[in-house]
């Protein structure tokens, strides 16, 4: 295979990959505007709500759902700044061909901070309004969420992972500038 067909498969990958990345970007800014509008509607009232159970009047907070749409707001947020990213890094790879850039460096090396960032912040600000706004009772039950622990561990795994893959890239930054000055 010759550099000049390699370099139209790298274009090409990259577009589509692109226009992959705008279609996500559009669905997560759409969630972000539903957790938006769900945590604005759940705010008015986050003391007490009367729901009948079994014939019986009872109040409950509407705080685990404020403070959920919260965390579906940072992790849209926060997803979106990654494929804003990965958008910038792809068409600029689309445009030329080549991978082996710094700002592809720099790109990875955001993206696997951002999904730090993803797998701290919107579980931390769940957890802190929830103990904010509910008696110490419930909140104990809120903290030992098994499922969202296990998330945050693979984000950052992953994050690590793609920590790894940007060193490797600036490796291959290294040789294609070695490989440039010698032709």
């Amino acid at each position: 295979m010759n550099y000049e067909n390699t370099i139209s498969r790298i274009r090409k990958f990259s577009g589509n990959a692109n226009t992959v990345i705008k279609v996500m970007l559009v669905l997560i800014l759409a969630a972000g505007a539903l957790a938006l509008i769900s945590a604005v509607t759940t705010s008015k009232d986050l003391k007490a709500v009367p729901i009948v159970m079994n014939g019986t009047v009872t109040e409950m907070s509407t705080a685990p759902a404020f403070s959920e749409a919260m965390e579906w707001l940072m992790n849209c947020i926060i997803l979106s700044a990654i494929m804003l990213t990965a958008h910038k890094m792809t068409s600029m790879i689309a445009h030329d061909g080549q991978p082996f850039r710094e700002n592809t460096c720099k790109d990875l090396k955001r993206i696997s901070m951002l999904l730090v960032l993803l797998a701290i912040v919107p579980p931390a600000v769940n957890i802190v309004l929830k103990m904010v706004f509910l008696p110490g009772g419930l909140v104990f039950g809120y903290l030992l969420n098994v499922q969202q622990i296990v998330y945050s561990v693979s984000d950052i795994i992953t994050a690590v992972i793609l920590f790894i893959v940007a060193r490797v890239f600036e490796y291959g930054c290294g040789l294609q500038r070695e490989s440039d000055e010698t032709l």
